[in-house]
């Protein structure tokens, strides 16, 4: 058999606090334009849709929450595109210094309506092209036990392609049709349990965002090649199943560092490895994420890729990371997020990823 395919799926919840099987959504969702090809997307650049400052905020947002949360102890899966999306979706109710402190984080300091994101819709769907083989989907929802505005579902639905969903509370039901809902975005892979109940106020609204990404090798790893070897982890040395594959490409290499890519079907899969005495979260910290990604100096010749198999699962809290990143006001609870409900105070209690 062939190992060809990489899936990988991502969970982001944020959930808002108050002091006061998956039901039917509020609104209808809009359906997510077709595909493009990048000619469609050159083209909509220039008529002005996806906006360079659109690109620019989005990856700097990428670079400054990565160069922290992947800074975190033991195995990261981090997906900065789940993390945008619930907090484009929170800043969407929100008001006043809570919207500014959300904007910022999330453009940059660019104009909001430079970053809509529709502009991050296309590019995507543009990205993937129309490879059979590539899968991406993007799912969001807003849960609430409190009632949202008719405005705030509607725009949730219409910008982000949002399902709302009115519960009565957020108990054990509620529980089961939130990780119902997740595994059916993530056609089964990610199954979460749910605990509500377990801090001084009840949750009145959760956001949630589910990522599915499948593609394949673009050049197959043949399973007769496989080797079991040793892995150096940083717990100690462990027993791993290695793929191997010769091939002839680029790579790069920087101060105690070397990169190179494999390519897949619809994109591509990038491995950086320290080459000196620091580790890969010291040359993060040292460098940055974009210039272990896109710098250092280019190299051609023969690769021999010995790629161990490999799984894992990551909790992942961010409260810390987004209060040191300037957004502070949404948990505190004077929060403005009177565009999504009347209920108050209503502020963020948790913002949680896996």
């Amino acid at each position: 058999m062939n190992i060809q395919k990489t899936i990988i799926t991502a969970l982001l919840t944020l959930s808002l606090t108050s002091c006061s099987s998956v039901p039917t959504a509020l609104v209808s969702v809009v359906p997510p334009e077709k595909r493009v090809d990048e000619n469609t997307l050159d083209r909509s650049i220039e008529e002005g849709f996806v906006s360079e400052a659109f690109d620019e905020a989005y990856s700097d947002f990428t670079g400054r929450t990565s160069e922290k949360v992947l800074m975190k102890d033991g195995n990261v899966c981090y997906s900065p595109l789940s993390l945008w999306y619930a907090l484009a979706l929170a800043s969407e109710g929100a008001s006043g210094e809570t919207k500014t402190e959300i904007d910022s984080l999330l453009t940059g300091g660019r104009g909001i309506a430079e970053t809509d994101p529709a502009n991050l819709r296309l590019r995507l769907a543009a990205l993937l092209g129309n490879r059979p083989q590539t899968t991406l989907e993007i799912a969001n929802s807003v849960w609430s036990a409190s009632g949202l505005k008719e405005g705030y579902a509607q725009t949730a639905a219409e910008r982000y392609f949002s399902e709302c969903y009115d519960v009565k509370s957020f108990d054990s039901s509620t529980a089961k049709s939130m990780s119902d809902w997740v595994s059916d975005k993530t056609k089964g892979t990610l199954k979460p349990e749910f605990n509500f109940g377990e801090g001084d106020l009840p949750e009145m609204i959760a956001i949630l965002n589910a990522v599915y990404f499948k593609d394949e090798w673009t050049d197959k790893f043949e399973k007769s090649a496989n080797t079991d070897d040793v892995f150096h982890s940083p717990d100690g040395d462990i027993t791993a199943t290695y793929m191997h594959r010769g091939d002839q490409g680029g790579w790069t290499t920087g101060d105690g560092w070397v990169k190179a890519s494999l390519g897949l079907k619809g994109s591509s899969m990038s491995f950086v490895l320290p080459t000196g005495e620091k580790t890969i979260r010291e040359l993060l910290g040292a460098n940055g994420l974009d210039a272990l990604l896109n710098g250092g100096e280019g190299h051609s010749g023969d690769i021999n890729w010995s790629l161990p198999k490999f799984s894992y699962d990551t909790d992942l809290d961010f409260t810390k990371t987004l209060k040191s990143l300037g957004c502070e006001k949404m948990f505190a609870d004077d929060a403005e997020f009177g565009n999504m409900s009347d209920i108050s105070p209503l502020y963020v209690s948790s913002v949680r990823g896996g």
